[in-house]
């Protein structure tokens, strides 16, 4: 089965040529409207005036009529380092300075004119124009312009009209270069989409941008791909196309970003009416069941046996838990997998957490690919390594140090090592059903009682690393006080998933992690939060934000990877400071920090705006109510459970609160259901006790599709 994004989605991507931060409401507007948009700049803005010319232009501030700026770009490149610079010599108070540019300021543009606002400026004698040649006329109904003098501020390849127009009415317009626009190559993803017809719609925002583009990909217009659509922001970049032969396909009405994303965003509307995008059979009843040949994966999956143990290499993936054949998944795209049978799943596993964006998103792979062009690996420090560890504390500000490791399992493992060096003790309890990967340390199973030494759940851990492990079920803070009662000044720290995500998805009871909170500090251990599952997903600061609890330390992985091995761990700076080479506690790694993993990482994380939260919420919101309302629809009341975009279905009637409880499922029923929403191009966890993830991919299409095979499958599910 040929790979065609067109299909595998309700719109096109849609590539604007600037960068992100200065769209944002263009991208907004179209990923409220459930369409995918790629910012990738093909200009870049380099300013040219020193500190010195600077203090110039402060000084001569009141010597001018008047200011024209036409560009959010003048506004950053001229307006804001000239009040700058007016604060810095003490020529004028910034109240002062501010009151005396409104009254000489001439905008163009609401863009322009919005970015003047965010400096605390207003033109004060005529309102923000649409263009300059409003703008010309409302001067020039002032009065005669005679010795009048203006100050133009743009780039250095300005050909604005406005300066000319003002000089033909008799007044002088001394033009200023502040910046100047050099070429950006686009990265080479990005090139090769556009090239071959897989990106069809772009979104130019000036003529020079649409030279840049064509100039990127060495092509004329007449061998652009014949698909391909060009939107101009207005018409001078609409009359450029026209001029090279291209018709624009949407202008907008204003310049401004949030009308031009409301311009692309109907007339793609228009182009694209609903569709569902089932890859089964419909009819009018709903989803038909439809046998799914499974050949291709069922020859793969008995080849992969006999080189493989269970032909998996993670044993969650072998359908154990409900039996079956797994599908041979071969690319993922969005929120759809592929398998090797050419059969289409909307996917809830998600890599099991990492692909909050969706799969292979244009930016992250692009990045990708730019970094391997770089190399590989190193095994030397990186800039992305830095940036990584900052953009990690932005979201964790309780990390005030970072170590990068290369899974979620390594920074575990770390931090309890961490957690026992620096208690000097060496007890650890978990919690019965968390998971904090295949450490010895971690692979303990109850023994005679709820709270007990632990015994080890898996060949080859030691009795000893056993017995170093106190096992407490969740949400008991009695056990937890009883085991520092037993064991006083030797328990080094609890870790825990603090909203368990692997024995279902449970919610904490009110005062539980306050009380874990209080407990270890008042019996000088530390508490270690594992959210390498919920970080990032429950809220953009994980549980650490949603509760306003502090740890001591803090795990990471899965999303700050963007699909890429990697994993963190990190806390206070006086405990990182005992991690090797600055303390005694080892802990090294060949390829921790490694440039795929921290290139995909940073594109994933830059991201994660309050947007693409408020709209997954909006998604997650649609799903938990959707899979309520068919519970009630066959009377069922099952347990489900939601934080931020992790959902989990227990296939039992009463609330879980720890792993004990939440083993009084109904596996065989929810067996039934999961391969009932297989067939019908639905990928779930394969086991009860995991959590569905949401993707920012996901449509509204793919949760009615969910919806709708959702009750047919409880049907089937309670049917035996």
């Amino acid at each position: 089965m040929q790979h065609n994004p067109r299909s595998s989605a309700r719109f096109p991507t849609v590539l604007i040529t600037r960068e992100r931060k200065r769209c944002e409401e263009f991208c907004a507007v179209l990923e409220q409207a459930e369409i995918s948009v790629v910012a990738a700049p093909v200009l870049d803005i380099h300013p040219l005036l020193s500190s010195s010319e600077w203090r110039t232009y402060a000084q001569a501030l009141e010597q001018y009529d008047g200011y024209l700026i036409t560009s959010a770009e003048s506004v950053r490149s001229f307006l804001k380092p000239l009040l700058q610079s007016c604060e810095a010599t003490g020529l004028y108070e910034e109240a002062t300075a501010k009151r005396l540019l409104s009254e000489r300021l001439y905008c163009v543009g609401q863009e322009t004119a919005r970015a003047c606002a965010a400096l605390g400026l207003s033109p004060a004698l005529i309102p923000a124009t649409q263009d300059a040649n409003g703008l010309l006329a409302a001067i020039a109904q002032q009065g005669p312009q005679h010795n009048k003098r203006y100050l133009f501020a743009g780039s250095s390849e300005a050909r604005d009209t406005l300066p000319f127009g003002l000089s033909a009415l008799g007044a002088t317009v001394i033009r200023l270069a502040v910046y100047t626009i050099v070429p950006v190559a686009l990265p080479p993803t990005l090139r090769s989409l556009l090239l071959c017809g897989e990106i069809v719609r772009v979104a130019l925002n000036s003529p020079s941008q649409l030279d840049a583009l064509l100039t990127d990909l060495e092509l004329e217009p007449h061998d652009l791909p014949k698909d391909l659509r060009f939107a101009a922001i207005g018409p001078t970049t609409a009359a450029a196309l026209e001029q090279r032969g291209l018709s624009p396909w949407v202008v907008s009405p204003q310049p401004s970003m949030r009308a031009y994303g409301e311009a692309v965003r109907d007339a793609l509307h228009k182009e694209h009416k609903p569709n569902r995008i089932s890859p089964i059979d419909e009819n009018k009843e709903g989803v038909s069941f439809m046998p799914i040949s499974f050949k291709q994966s069922q020859a793969w999956i008995e080849r992969a046996r006999h080189i493989m143990p269970g032909g998996v290499n993670s044993p969650v993936r072998a359908f154990r838990a409900v039996g079956g054949t797994p599908p041979m998944i071969r690319r993922a795209q969005g929120a759809y997998l592929w398998d090797e049978d050419g059969n289409r799943y909307i996917d809830y596993v998600g890599s099991w957490g990492p692909m909050i964006l969706g799969h292979a998103h244009p930016e992250v792979v692009a990045a990708i690919q730019a970094a391997a062009a770089d190399g590989t690996s190193y095994g030397a420090p990186t800039v992305r390594e830095v940036l990584m560890a900052e953009k990690i504390r932005d979201f964790f500000p309780s990390m005030e140090m970072v170590r990068l490791v290369s899974s979620g399992t390594e920074a575990t493992m770390s931090a309890i090592r961490l957690a026992r060096a620096a208690t000097k003790r060496d007890r650890l309890i978990k919690f019965s059903g968390c998971y904090h990967g295949h450490g010895d340390s971690f692979l303990i199973a109850a023994g005679s009682g709820a709270t007990t030494f632990g015994v080890p759940n898996s060949p080859g851990v030691t009795a000893g690393t056993a017995a170093d492990t106190l096992l407490a079920e969740y949400n008991d803070l009695t056990g937890i006080e009883r085991l520092f009662s037993e064991y006083p000044d030797s328990i080094a720290a609890i870790i825990i998933e603090p909203i368990p995500g692997n024995m279902g998805l449970i919610r904490p009871e009110p005062g539980f992690l306050e009380g874990l909170r209080e407990i270890t500090s008042r019996h000088g251990a530390l508490l270690i939060f594992d959210e390498v599952m919920t970080g990032f997903r429950v809220a953009a600061g994980g549980v650490t934000e949603l509760f306003g609890i502090k740890p001591d330390l803090i795990t990471l992985g899965k999303i700050i990877g963007g699909g890429l091995p990697v994993g963190a761990y990190g806390g206070r700076a006086d405990l990182m400071q005992q991690v090797a080479p600055v303390g005694p506690v080892y802990q090294a790694g060949t390829l921790s920090g490694n440039p795929l993993a921290t290139a995909a990482g940073l594109a994933t994380l830059e991201h994660l705006t309050p947007a693409l939260y408020a709209r997954l919420e909006e998604t997650c919101k649609q799903l938990e109510d959707g899979l309520r309302a068919g519970l009630s629809a066959v009377g069922r009341d099952l347990y489900l459970t939601r934080y931020g975009s992790m959902l989990c279905l227990f296939f039992c009637q009463t609330p879980v609160r720890n792993y004990t409880e939440a083993r009084h499922c109904d596996t065989a029923a929810f067996a039934r259901y999961f391969h009932a929403m297989l067939e019908r191009g639905v990928y779930l966890p394969a086991a009860q006790f995991e959590a569905f993830f949401v993707s920012a991919s996901h449509t509204h299409d793919d949760i009615q599709h969910t919806l709708q095979a959702h009750q047919e499958a409880l049907a089937i599910a309670f049917s035996a």
